[in-house]
């Protein structure tokens, strides 16, 4: 395991290993639930937002089960897909099949090379980490100059904004 480190968010300190590895549980848990489907229709307007065409080469980090992924690879795209929950990445290739390529990995630490992806996205993943500067300094390093980014986050003082509070 990686060495301990620690950030600053909310009112104390957070180990943020542990936190990433409860917020994976968490997920894992969520996997079980309607709420995955219920996220859905977020997926379109993500890949909306994308302007995905044929020749686009998408990294869809925080991928859960491939909601954006499976919308953006609809759309023509290339995709990559990449979730922290082992059980995420494993019910996202079942979901997706062949059209979308699966890897374990945190938004933090992307296992892709830097200038990799036209565009990145991530609906709720990239958002989750416990350091979002870091995960943000991610998701710039692996697309491409000129690409683009797309992100959707919960908003921060609603039900679901507040899950690192009590995770």
């Amino acid at each position: 395991m990686l060495g301990l480190s620690r950030t600053k968010l909310g009112h104390g300190h957070v180990d943020t290993e542990r936190l990433t590895a409860r917020l994976a549980h968490a997920w894992d848990a969520a996997s079980r639930t309607s709420l995955l489907r219920a996220l859905e229709p977020v997926a379109e307007v993500v890949a909306d937002a994308a302007r995905v065409a044929h020749t686009t080469q998408i990294l869809d980090v925080g991928a859960g089960d491939g909601n954006v992924a499976l919308a953006c690879a609809a759309r023509g795209a290339r995709v990559d897909a990449c979730d922290l929950s082992v059980a995420m990445c494993r019910r996202g290739r079942a979901r997706t099949g062949d059209g979308v390529t699966w890897r374990r990995g945190d938004a933090q630490r992307l296992p892709y090379p830097d200038a990799r992806f036209d565009v990145v996205v991530s609906a709720f993943g990239a958002a989750e980490a416990p350091r979002p500067e870091r995960a943000a300094r991610e998701l710039a390093r692996v697309g491409r100059p000129g690409g683009r980014v797309v992100l959707a986050a919960w908003v921060p003082r609603g039900l679901p904004g507040r899950v690192p509070e009590v995770v």
